[in-house]
C-alpha cells in the first residue's frame, strides 16, 4: 500500500510528536487524544499519523493495519474523508 504523508506545519510537527510520545508510553494509558484549535489541521495531522501507522505495519511482506477514525457528526465524515482521500 502506498502511503502518501502530508506535510506538516512546524506547530503541527510539534504535536505529532507530543502524540507520539504519549502513544509510546509503557504505563498502562489507554488512549491519547489529539486535541487542536478549528482550523488547526487536525485531520492532516490524523493523516500523517495514520499513514506513518501504515508504513511501520508490515505484517507477511504487505502494508496492513487497523486503524479507527471517529468524529462526531457526519459532515465531519464527509469533510474528513475528502482531506484524508487528498
Amino acid at each position: 500500500m502506498e502511503v502518501t504523508l502530508p506535510k506538516l506545519r512546524d506547530y503541527q510537527v510539534e504535536t505529532v510528536e507530543r502524540l507520539r510520545q504519549s502513544l509510546a508510553r509503557q504505563d498502562g494509558s489507554p488512549a491519547s487524544i489529539l486535541c487542536s484549535v478549528t482550523g488547526g489541521g487536525k485531520t492532516v495531522m490524523a493523516k500523517y499519523v495514520m499513514g506513518r501507522s501504515l508504513q511501520r505495519t508490515p505484517v507477511m511482506g504487505k502494508q496492513t493495519g487497523n486503524i479507527r477514525f471517529a468524529v462526531n457528526r457526519r459532515g465531519l465524515v464527509h469533510n474528513s474523508e475528502i482531506r484524508i482521500n487528498e
